[in-house]
């Protein structure tokens, strides 16, 4: 009967012993029970330095005016963000005998589409009997709508048309162009 006592006992032990941890469970994974599968990180968001701050505009092209059959044009622009879509400048704009001055909106449906519009002076530059130069002033506004060809972070290279109408010296004048400009965005 020892021996029988002394074999249960033997038996028995490992049920009187501390019990062994056993492994944790992991947590079954929502994307998987794989050790490999790992949950998707979409990419951070993207970071656009367009549209805020400073805005400049340096263009170069041709056009036409009331004057002149054809002459060259240049524009100058400097100006803030309003909204993201949205910039108001102050703007000088010379083509042929023509200069315009005053201030400016550009508003961005799309990406690359814009328009703008604005008010201000225009001038007329003539000459007199004498060989001086006259100017004549008058008040206009003009259209524009323009597309970026090519953007890169907070730069663009545009293409753009313009209708600028005015009244100077009583008569109406007009002045369209094309031009080729660069944007600061």
């Amino acid at each position: 009967m020892s021996k029988v006592l002394a074999l249960v006992l033997v038996m028995a032990a490992p049920a009187f012993a501390d019990p062994v941890p056993a492994s944790p469970s992991p947590m079954p994974s929502p994307y998987g029970t794989s050790p490999f599968v790992v949950a998707y990180q979409p990419p951070p968001p993207e970071i656009d330095h367009a549209h805020h701050g400073l805005t400049l505009e340096a263009a170069l092209g041709g056009g036409s005016t009331s004057l002149d059959a054809s002459a060259g044009a240049v524009t100058f622009a400097i100006g803030g963000w309003a909204t993201h879509d949205l910039a108001i400048s102050f703007r000088i704009t010379g083509v042929g005998r023509y200069d315009f001055v005053g201030a400016s909106a550009q508003y961005f449906p799309t990406h690359a589409l814009w328009f703008g519009a604005g008010l201000g002076a225009l001038d007329e530059r003539s000459m007199d009997a004498f060989g001086d130069t006259a100017r004549t002033s008058g008040g206009g506004g003009f259209v524009r709508a323009g597309y970026n060809l090519a953007t890169s972070g907070a730069h663009a290279l545009y293409l753009s048309g313009e209708l600028q109408l005015g009244g100077v010296g009583g008569q109406l004048r007009s002045v369209g162009l094309l031009a080729l400009g660069y944007q600061l965005l």
